[in-house]
């Protein structure tokens, strides 16, 4: 299950993901512990460079927003700065 569960983690980033600009990552559409793996794994390129990150609106999350939030947890706890997006819906990690 874990394989298959990496395996379709893998493929929605790379649908998501294929035709971005380097500096910006889509994380909607994944769980929680995934976004934030990706996240850990580009600290140093976030901390260097900046990044801007879709976390979604929470449209699907029953009316609570789940990543943004978790996104934000995760990067004061290590230390990353969090900005607002221009639009609803996207992180600028600094």
């Amino acid at each position: 299950m874990k394989a298959y569960n990496e395996q379709a983690k893998n493929f929605i980033f790379y649908i998501n993901n294929s035709s971005l600009p380097h500096d910006t990552v889509d994380l909607h559409g994944l769980y929680v512990e995934e976004a934030v793996d990706i996240l850990r794994g580009r600290l140093a390129y976030i901390r260097q460079e900046g990044l801007w990150v879709i976390v979604g609106r929470g449209n699907h999350s029953a009316g609570q927003a789940r990543l943004g939030p978790a996104v934000a947890r995760f990067c004061r706890g290590v230390g990353v700065r969090v900005g607002k997006g221009v639009e609803e819906g996207r992180l600028y990690l600094h």
